[in-house]
């Protein structure tokens, strides 16, 4: 909580929710690597000069960004797309597509192969090149995600979805609190604002008969406690410090710190 200004009959304070920011900033990026990473094709592409060849790998990205890295090819495997994805294997398995496994100094390279009784298997062209020496060039890409083959990298195309759906609810929800005391007009005014609701509610100080620190809907929240019963949140937050206190009523309660003392700062000023 930010205190924008303080006298001694006026208090302003403003406060957006503790993490909250953080929790976008965190799914943006979860959402965004995963599309990113999710949507990346590779493509080897060799040339052999003599008994040199070369070979580097290429991992084309959205926006036509690159990733270029030179390899060298040791050996090459081929596995149904069902047996190296986990879920569909066997018998239930209604993919014809394959992976080929390209072994390489720095790890392994996956290569998805449309199957094809015309066209020869990516296994095929670069087990050729390996065992061949007349084999002057070598040019293979991996097709990328889409919906009719949802195996392939299809848990990051959701995950990502997931993280991006929840950035954005987290921003529609995100809630910032702006609260007036004025001692000498004797009223409150709490203004609670969202992306497309603000909403402003005012009352005598004198009907304040209490503040606490209490959980609601889930969250943690300063609570003004009215003489008519009503609680008015003026702060909240999902995450902070936490600690467990004895209450007279209730018995040993989480009570959050963070907001515990921007409460105190308002009770002092209150003197409630």
């Amino acid at each position: 909580m930010k205190i924008l200004k303080q006298t001694t009959t006026e208090l302003v304070t403003q406060h957006h929710q503790t993490g909250e920011r953080l929790a976008i900033a965190c799914c943006l990026i979860i959402g965004a690597g995963s599309i990113l990473i999710a949507t990346t094709v590779p493509e080897i592409s060799c040339h052999r000069d003599g008994e040199l060849s070369q070979c580097q790998l290429t991992r084309h990205m959205v926006g036509n960004w690159q990733i270029e890295q030179s390899i060298v090819i040791q050996s090459v495997r081929s596995e149904p797309i069902c047996g190296f994805r986990r879920g569909s294997q066997g018998a239930n398995c209604s993919y014809t597509d394959s992976v080929a496994i390209v072994k390489t100094q720095s790890g392994e390279i996956q290569l998805m192969s449309r199957s094809s009784k015309a066209d020869e298997s990516a296994t095929a062209k670069i087990q050729r090149f390996i065992n061949d020496p007349t084999q002057t060039t070598l040019q293979i890409r991996s097709f990328g995600w889409s919906l009719n083959r949802p195996i392939g990298n299809g848990f990051l195309v959701v995950l990502s979805i997931v993280m991006l759906i929840s950035a954005c609810k987290r921003f529609i929800s995100k809630r910032i609190y702006r609260c007036e005391f004025n001692k000498t007009e004797n009223w409150v005014r709490v203004t609670q604002k969202q992306l497309l609701v603000c909403r402003t509610t005012k009352f005598p100080i004198s009907e304040i008969e209490s503040i606490n620190v209490r959980q609601k809907q889930g969250r943690d929240c300063i609570m003004l406690n009215l003489k008519s019963s009503q609680g008015i949140c003026i702060a909240e937050a999902v995450w902070g410090k936490r600690a467990i206190e004895d209450h007279p009523l209730a018995g040993p309660v989480w009570v959050n710190k963070d907001l515990e003392k921007d409460m105190q700062a308002i009770v002092s000023f209150l003197r409630v």
